[in-house]
């Protein structure tokens, strides 16, 4: 009887093994269908099998880089400011933020108002005047008058050369700006080896960025350089003083 006993615990313990190698054998079959397959339904088929054990953790991260790559791939043809922000907002330490932060930074330089150090001081002084009232505007409201032979009109002033940078990122922390620094010049040692860099602290919306630019250059070099490095796919905007 005990031999009996003995010999049917044995072949439960041997149907036991048997069970467990035929589901590893489909896991693992399954999971390099879902590798060679290599999209979020064929992941997701997977976790919805086996949401533990071997190959899950593998299938998550494969799942959320294919995600990100989607949104990365929809953020940049629609190519604005909000399809950044939201897809930063969905991967703030994805493989692609701070290229996302980039692009948003370098929007935000391109919509900046550009005025001149005349025009700007004209506002100053214009903004200073005392309003006058409508009687007393039409009242002394001039007609189109010559300018005078002794004080000529200037042209606008010109920013002086050596003042332009070019901006080459905005980083969420400086030590990153600082290693993209060392990695850019590495990689474009033509355009950038002998410059000095800048890594400044700037507020951008609710976002503390640290925008790395060049030293000064005069504006030809400095729109020579960001125009070899945009060739290579290198993202930068010229910075004008």
């Amino acid at each position: 009887m005990n031999q009996i006993v003995r010999i049917g615990a044995g072949f439960a313990a041997a149907a036991v093994l048997i069970a467990f190698a035929t589901a590893c054998g489909g896991r693992q079959s399954d999971w390099e269908a879902a590798r060679k397959a290599d999209t979020p339904e064929a992941y997701t088929q997977f976790l919805q099998r086996y949401p533990d054990g071997d190959f899950t953790a593998q299938a998550r991260d494969r799942l959320a880089g294919l995600k990100e790559e989607s949104d990365w791939k929809a953020a940049a043809t629609a190519d604005n400011v909000q399809g950044y922000q939201q897809f930063l907002a969905q991967h703030p330490e994805g493989a692609h933020a701070d290229e996302a932060r980039i692009r948003v930074e370098n929007f935000h330089l391109a919509q900046a108002p550009i005025q001149s150090p005349a025009a700007a001081a004209a506002s100053t002084t214009q903004a200073a005047q005392p309003a006058k009232t409508g009687t007393e505007a039409s009242a002394k409201a001039p007609g189109p008058v010559a300018p005078s032979p002794t004080r000529p009109v200037l042209p606008a002033a010109v920013a002086p050369s050596g003042k332009y940078r070019v901006q080459l990122g905005a980083f969420s922390t400086a030590s990153r700006a600082h290693s993209e620094w060392l990695r850019a010049v590495k990689g474009h040692p033509a355009q950038l080896s002998g410059l000095g860099y800048t890594v400044d602290k700037a507020a951008v919306g609710k976002n503390t960025l640290y925008r790395l630019q060049t030293s000064g250059v005069p504006e030809a070099r400095a729109r020579s350089i960001c125009a070899a490095l945009k060739a290579t796919g290198q993202a930068c905007v010229v910075v004008v003083p």
